[in-house]
């Protein structure tokens, strides 16, 4: 079992509630696959075209087989499209693009994905995701408590 942790590590109170558990990342389920799709051609996420390619680069590095780790250079090289001499102690665009990503997944899960049973999550200071499942479903759930299972911490490098 996962730690429970006090506090909302994953979006503020977005699981406020409910219990959340990791789903491995070493094989893509078709929960995850509906979930992706589900996202991208949302409303929140056909106004953000940059934001979902990066949503994109970061699923397919997540359930890539050569898992290569993920970085700000990575990153702004291969899915924000900066040039090779892009210098990232020089430039942040990076770490806007997944706060900006983090806000509107966020923004994403309290609207259009409020009833979904799988959630991406972006975990403060992470560039990789996390998919999450709601272990009691969401009929039951009540938006007051803030116990929550903390997703494993084998996502990505810190930011």
């Amino acid at each position: 079992m996962f730690p429970v942790c006090q506090r909302a590590l994953l979006f503020g109170n977005i699981w406020a509630g409910k219990v959340v558990l990791p789903i491995s990342s070493q094989t893509q389920t078709p929960d995850e696959t509906e979930e992706i799709q589900a996202v991208l051609s949302s409303q929140t996420f056909s106004e953000a075209p940059t934001l979902a390619r990066l949503l994109k680069y970061l699923c397919r590095n997540h359930f890539s087989e050569d898992k290569r780790d993920l970085n700000e250079y990575r990153i702004g090289v291969e899915a924000l499209g900066r040039s090779p001499d892009f210098d990232p102690a020089r430039n942040s665009c990076v770490r806007v693009e997944m706060h900006r990503l983090q806000g509107r997944l966020r923004k994403y899960y309290e609207t259009e994905g409020a009833d979904h049973n799988v959630r991406i999550i972006l975990m403060d200071g992470r560039y990789g995701l996390q998919f999450v499942r709601r272990s009691d479903g969401y009929a039951a759930a009540s938006r007051g408590a803030n116990e929550f299972t903390a997703p494993g911490e084998e996502s990505g490098d810190r930011i």
